[in-house]
């Protein structure tokens, strides 16, 4: 068993001189800050929940400043061009 002993006190002293382990650690730690970052961010996570109520909320918002035309005045403006003109008649602009 001291061979095997021998194997492995050598083999990982070269991987700690050569860097070996260093680098192996700052992948997987990275690896690792990449997975919990994304396992913050998804959208069933409190941070993923809470952006998409100030993202809905937002939206909310800037829907209620825009206006919308009333239907009825761009019907009529469309359908007098193509109608016979004793019809322009009934369409007359609403307030």
């Amino acid at each position: 068993m001291k061979e095997l002993n021998e194997i492995v006190t050598t083999k990982l002293t070269t991987m700690i001189d050569d860097g070996s382990i260093e680098k192996m650690i700052e992948e997987r730690l990275e690896k690792l800050m990449q997975e919990t970052i994304k396992s913050a961010m998804e959208s069933y996570s409190d941070f993923g929940k809470s952006l998409t109520r100030t993202i809905e909320s937002s939206i909310g918002i800037s829907l209620s400043k825009v206006s919308f035309p009333r239907v009825q005045p761009l019907r009529c403006a469309a359908g007098t061009r193509k109608i016979r003109p004793s019809a322009r008649s009934t369409c007359r602009p609403t307030s």
